[in-house]
């Protein structure tokens, strides 16, 4: 399972900015539902290139 970084801002005006990074795919978005949810709703989202690739499964071993 790929683990990716949460990037909590929170500006002066007490406005979140929630970022992910080191994770490929829409997993992303698992990450960051609890604190959306617990800042209310979002108000604007953008899709990172990272976003957009494809998460490579790791190659099973087998022992014979």
């Amino acid at each position: 399972m790929a683990k990716g970084k949460i990037i909590l801002e929170i500006d002066e005006a007490g406005n979140p900015t929630i970022s992910v990074q080191g994770m490929k795919g829409p997993g992303c978005k698992a990450l960051t539902k609890p604190l959306e949810d617990i800042y209310g709703r979002v108000v604007s989202s953008k899709k990172t290139a990272e976003y957009h690739q494809v998460e490579q499964a790791a190659p099973a071993r087998v022992r014979r």
